[in-house]
């Protein structure tokens, strides 16, 4: 998971953990949201990662990641 990232939801698929982060960009006045996947719980071993400028499309990365594991 990319530094500074705050997790806003996590959930176990089978063997798979998602997670939906947002980091807020300070002295920017911008966020950024990135869902992760992983087969640790631990968020510093997660294996990959999308980033978003936009929390929608974020959340709707996020469910469909749930749906599709």
């Amino acid at each position: 998971m990319k530094p500074g990232m705050k997790v806003i939801q996590k959930q176990q698929v089978g063997n798979r953990w998602v997670w939906l982060c947002e980091e807020s960009l300070l002295g920017q006045g911008c966020r950024e949201w990135a869902t992760y996947v992983s087969m640790s719980p631990d968020e510093t071993r997660t294996e990959y990662g999308h980033y978003f400028v936009n929390k929608s499309n974020a959340v709707q990365d996020y469910q469909a990641r749930l749906n599709s594991i």
